[in-house]
């Protein structure tokens, strides 16, 4: 299911206009998330970063948003679409040269799968995979909103969820196939299931491929551990489990485990994007926040070296996080994710 919190009940700006490439983002100052990472600085280490393809594998997105339409991957030539659970019976339509992706469900009330060609974030709904994008890789220096943690996302647009928490399992394997042959490196799953045997294999059988996912809903602190939850407990090199961490660096609304848990990131008082090009302020905790959060990190890392493997750039989370009392013996790192942290240990795994 998704770990949904509404963007609409956030105080919502409207878009401005777009004062050009190096104008000021005038929401970033608000940014708490960013600064205890110090992502700033972790940028600024990192140097040049080549752009990176990641998947929000979620409810699609407003492909119009200033924060985000530059930041689309386009098909090169004309391709197959996703198969959206074998409803082409192998035989999927072509998606034109320059497209952004697909829609595996359509616009049919759930379950009723009748897929299409707009992967956008329908109007209406949630807005909830435009938000998490926006926490992912907003754009930076835009003259518009807040910032996302990575500068060099490029964005594959499928659209695999309905609102209402409804993510099919059935649909998920053909979306990170299609997503993996496109070269995409991350994939942000801001959903929880017990995963089926057709997604743990999906996952499995990309191993160059980062999968960043939850251990839990927003409802409060437990131990992970005992239930084993899936993908977390699936323990793969190219898994990164995330939780939730307060502002002050303690356990906060997402589950903790000392065995699947890698690392938890902050989430509250954040900027993020909503459908129909505006901006939402002061983020709460979610745990739909923090896979994003942490998946913007790995995407920064794979920029710095793109024959980085995932098992790298999650270890490299892993040892750059801060440590933290009260994550001590609550996860893998015992910490909290650390931009900076993460970028020098990477640096460090190079040699240089």
């Amino acid at each position: 299911m998704l770990a949904l919190l509404s963007a609409a009940a956030l105080p919502v700006v409207l878009a401005g206009s777009v004062s050009g490439a190096g104008a000021a983002d005038p929401l970033a100052g608000q940014q708490q998330p960013l600064r205890i990472m110090h992502v700033d600085r972790a940028l600024h280490r990192a140097g040049h970063l080549r752009d990176v393809r990641v998947l929000i594998a979620d409810t699609g997105l407003d492909l119009g948003h200033p924060d985000l339409r530059g930041r689309l991957f386009r098909l090169g030539r004309a391709t197959r679409a996703p198969d959206s659970g074998g409803y082409y019976g192998g035989h999927p339509p072509t998606i034109p040269a320059g497209g952004h992706g697909w829609d595996l469900l359509g616009t049919d009330a759930p379950p009723n799968v009748i897929p299409d060609a707009d992967p956008s974030d329908p109007a209406g709904g949630s807005g909830h995979g435009t938000a998490v994008a926006g926490i992912l890789g907003a754009a930076r220096n835009n003259g518009e909103g807040g910032r996302g943690v990575a500068p060099n996302a490029r964005f594959v647009a499928l659209r695999t969820c309905w609102d209402g928490d409804q993510c099919y399992q059935y649909l998920q394997p053909d979306a990170f196939d299609w997503a993996a042959k496109r070269g995409v490196r991350v994939v942000s799953l801001s959903w929880l299931a017990d995963f089926d045997a057709a997604v743990r294999s999906s996952i499995a059988r990309h191993p160059g491929v980062l999968f960043v996912t939850i251990p839990s809903g927003n409802g409060g602190t437990f131990n992970a551990d005992p239930t084993d939850p899936f993908p977390c407990g699936l323990k793969l090199a190219n898994v990164l489990c995330v939780s939730t961490s307060s502002p002050g660096g303690g356990l906060d609304c997402g589950a903790y485990g000392p065995h699947v848990v890698d690392v938890a990131v902050p989430t509250r008082d954040n900027v993020t994007t909503v459908n129909g090009g505006g901006f939402a302020r002061g983020t709460g905790c979610a745990t739909s926040w923090a896979a994003p959060t942490a998946a913007g990190l790995a995407t920064i890392l794979f920029g710095m070296n793109p024959n980085a493997s995932p098992a790298q750039v999650k270890r490299a989370i892993i040892a750059g996080a801060h440590p933290s009392p009260a994550w001590k013996g609550r996860s893998i790192s015992g910490g909290i994710a650390d931009g900076l942290g993460s970028v020098r240990a990477l640096q460090r795994m190079r040699g240089g």
